[in-house]
């Protein structure tokens, strides 16, 4: 039974609809980094949004993972002045969490689980669609460990849907 005859026009139908993407090509047609910096004098749980980035919100863009740049992944965020990504340890008390144009939480993720290098390598996949960026923020349960030197970056990936046909 040859089943590359069933398949191939299955995969070559999807693929001209722009519906799937080669394997290298799987994390987003499009990736930001976003860094997001934090007052002195942080609370524990305190939520620290991010500004506002119209092309991640879920009316834009579909967002398909997120990566957090810990110390180790990348020594210097790109920021100016230039403060040092936070490490495994201190993003191990820390939470993201995905919101909607109500504040609804759509996701609550621990920080040190989108560590790319931890898992293997592997990227943490989303399918999120209904996210107003500066809804979403960050908590952390032991706000001791920020300090105005350092940052957090997330690389996230996403598909913009102007381009979905």
């Amino acid at each position: 039974m040859e089943v590359q005859g069933v398949v191939s026009p299955l995969i070559a139908f999807f693929d001209a609809k722009g519906l799937i993407k080669p394997f290298a090509g799987i994390e987003g047609a499009k990736a930001k980094a976003v860094t997001l910096q934090w007052p002195a004098g942080t609370q524990n749980n305190e939520a620290l949004y991010f500004y506002s980035d119209t092309s991640l919100d879920g009316e834009n863009a579909i967002i398909t993972e997120i990566e957090v740049v810990d110390q180790v992944t990348q020594n210097l965020a790109n920021t100016y002045p230039a403060k040092d990504n936070l490490n495994n340890t201190q993003l191990a008390g820390g939470w993201l969490v995905l919101s909607n144009n109500n504040r609804d939480e759509i996701a609550m993720v621990p920080l040190n689980s989108l560590i790319r290098r931890l898992n293997g390598g592997k990227p943490t996949f989303f399918n999120v669609q209904d996210q107003v960026w500066q809804n979403c923020y960050v908590m952390f349960s032991d706000a001791t460990i920020l300090t105005t030197s350092n940052a957090l970056t997330l690389r996230v990936c996403y598909i913009d849907k102007n381009s979905i046909e």
